[in-house]
């Protein structure tokens, strides 16, 4: 497919918008769906096994 210039496509990855079922629109930036599943995955893969840690705050 012959890319437009100025054509919307994701800033990971490349693909187009007619090549995506989504693009979302960030300010200078776009991401598709895939794109957003694989940063989904990384992120859910690295907080797993971590202890989530609570802190307490003083009373004022």
């Amino acid at each position: 497919m012959k890319k437009e210039k100025n054509a919307p496509q994701c800033s990971f990855c490349g693909r187009l918008r007619d090549e995506t079922q989504m693009l979302i629109a960030g300010i200078d930036a776009h991401i598709c769906e895939v794109c957003t599943e694989q940063a989904y995955d990384i992120v859910k893969s690295e907080l797993t096994g971590k202890k989530r840690q609570v802190v307490k705050t003083a009373s004022i």
